[in-house]
């Protein structure tokens, strides 16, 4: 299986996510579109499970590679939202 690398744009930076299956990188990217189009947005495992149309184990990576790379975080309630961006502040 050939390697996808999946841009991921943090704060107006892109920042290489590689991935060893083409949808976990569409996944990663639908996720960061749906967090860069709605500023606050707030969602447990299984609401981006749902809104992006996948099962919990593959939202799950997706998130966990979104928080790698610094575009999330995941509070203590287990919500995941996006980092503030240093340059806006």
């Amino acid at each position: 299986m050939t390697t996808l690398a999946a841009a991921a744009i943090i704060h107006g930076d892109p920042v290489s996510l590689d991935s060893s299956e083409p949808i976990r990188s569409e996944v990663v990217q639908r996720i960061q579109a749906e967090y860069m189009e709605m500023p606050g947005l707030r969602l447990t495992l299984s609401q981006a499970a749902r809104l992006i149309g996948v099962n919990a184990h593959e939202s799950e990576r997706a998130l966990s590679d979104l928080i790698e790379c610094g575009f999330l975080r995941r509070d203590q309630n287990g919500v995941y939202r996006r980092r503030p961006c240093p340059r806006c502040s």
